[in-house]
């Protein structure tokens, strides 16, 4: 997948889609080239439109939640006081152990 987002990352700057632009990529990811993947890669897009086909992209709309800053405000409030519920609780039954 890094080749594919390499990739992706060029077609997004409009740099020209090559081998040493991916290999450069990569390697300032520290990600070690596989020159064969490489070159597979970039003959098989050599002819590929990707503003074209990536135009079609959708992102699922429905499937996503979006949190809002008072409700990880509350859901934090609640995990500490559940956590300080669950340590009374530990605490009494530890204490019950030594009656």
């Amino acid at each position: 997948m890094e080749y594919v987002y390499a990739t992706m990352i060029l077609h997004s700057i409009g740099k020209e889609i090559t081998a040493d632009g991916i290999r450069s990529i990569l390697e300032a990811g520290d990600i070690a080239v596989n020159e064969s993947k490489l070159n597979v890669l970039v003959d098989c897009i050599t002819d590929v439109d990707i503003a074209e086909v990536t135009k079609n992209f959708e992102v699922p709309s429905q499937d996503v939640e979006i949190i809002d800053d008072i409700d990880v405000e509350e859901k934090t409030e609640e995990k500490t006081e559940d956590d300080e519920e669950n340590k009374e609780n530990l605490t009494m039954g530890i204490e019950s152990l030594f009656g």
